[in-house]
């Protein structure tokens, strides 16, 4: 959906992401000319998503606050939606620079754990088909999966092959770029999610992937998707859709030929350069009021480094620990696991 940097400023202040993200960049004082360009905005949609856990003790609290904040982004935000190089932000599907990451013990192994009946629920709940295969955009070296690699439900980078995906020009790819794009394909092939310990809701449509299959071959979530739709809830006479599981801007494919695994990609080095992590946003940054702190502390997890603009301390190749922050994370937990999507 083609969208005027007016418009894409609107939605990004709509959305508790779209405003973290902006958090980031102002609480940093980084040139938006640097903060838009892929590795630099890739991380700060990832330190974005990981404020915005929705099984961290005060979600709900983390969504208002975010958005609480869009009064004082504007200036930002039509800064950033409108600056040319932030233009890839809605670019479509580019078939001939596409990496699959895979790791197909893990994948073998979730599908095995579900019995066939399960499924559809699954699917329903999880937003994402079984067997879920994803690619992404290389931009330079990276892309966007390759940035949230060991964080939420990802693992380590090293668990994951990365390949060239080979597709077939003739595969069809849905584009989502804003929440009303995910309400379309939710209420044209709807599936009811009937897991109450879903983010979205009980009652909520989801995709129903096997109806879905018979019209698109890929869903697409581009950027300035990831950046505007998350945890919007848009209603309308047919339902009510909230996306909440995509983390990164990628290819979720449907089962078919039209995708295949091509050669090995070199294994990305985060160390190949004099490069520092962007922080997380704590509590207080993101305007969480009087939340009490336990004196506890987290780690943070940031596999993508950047040159350092921001004057923070570095950090070692995976994780840095930080000063005291509130409710500290498991982001291991077989609960979490499990309300992500992912079957124990």
């Amino acid at each position: 959906m083609e969208s005027s940097p007016d418009d894409l400023a609107a939605r990004l202040l709509r959305c508790p992401v779209g405003c973290a993200f902006l958090l980031t960049i102002a609480r940093d004082q980084i040139p938006v000319a640097v903060a838009v360009t892929p590795r630099q905005a890739f991380a700060r949609a990832v330190v974005a998503l990981e404020a915005l856990n929705p099984w961290s003790g005060h979600f709900e609290q983390a969504v208002t606050a975010a958005l609480s904040q869009g009064s004082s982004l504007k200036s930002l935000a039509r800064a950033v939606a409108g600056h040319p190089a932030s233009r890839w932000w809605t670019d479509p599907s580019d078939r001939s620079r596409q990496v699959l990451i895979s790791n197909d013990e893990r994948d073998r192994a979730s599908s095995r754990r579900l019995q066939p009946e399960s499924v559809a629920h699954w699917e329903a709940y999880a937003q994402r088909p079984l067997p879920w295969r994803i690619t992404s955009t290389l931009r330079g070296e990276f892309s966007c999966v390759d940035t949230v690699l060991g964080s939420g439900d990802w693992l380590e980078p090293e668990e994951y092959g990365r390949f060239a995906a080979e597709i077939e020009p003739t595969a069809r790819v849905l584009e989502v770029t804003s929440p009303a794009d995910w309400h379309e394909l939710c209420v044209s092939f709807p599936s009811i999610n009937q897991n109450r310990s879903s983010p979205a809701g009980a009652g909520s449509l989801s995709p129903d992937w096997g109806r879905v299959a018979s019209r698109w071959d890929g869903i697409h979530l581009t950027f300035a998707g990831l950046l505007t739709t998350p945890f919007v809830r848009h209603n309308s006479t047919a339902g009510t859709t909230m996306l909440w599981s995509w983390d990164a801007e990628g290819t979720t494919w449907l089962p078919g030929d039209f995708l295949r695994k091509g050669s090995p990609l070199a294994p990305l080095d985060p160390n190949a350069s004099e490069c520092r992590a962007v922080g997380p946003l704590l509590d207080d940054e993101l305007g969480i009021p009087d939340w009490p702190s336990d004196g506890s502390r987290v780690l943070y997890r940031g596999y993508c480094y950047y040159p350092c603009l921001t004057g923070r301390p570095s950090t070692d190749r995976f994780a840095a620990i930080l000063p005291e922050r509130s409710t500290p994370r498991s982001p291991r937990s077989p609960l979490h696991r499990h309300a992500r999507g992912l079957p124990r």
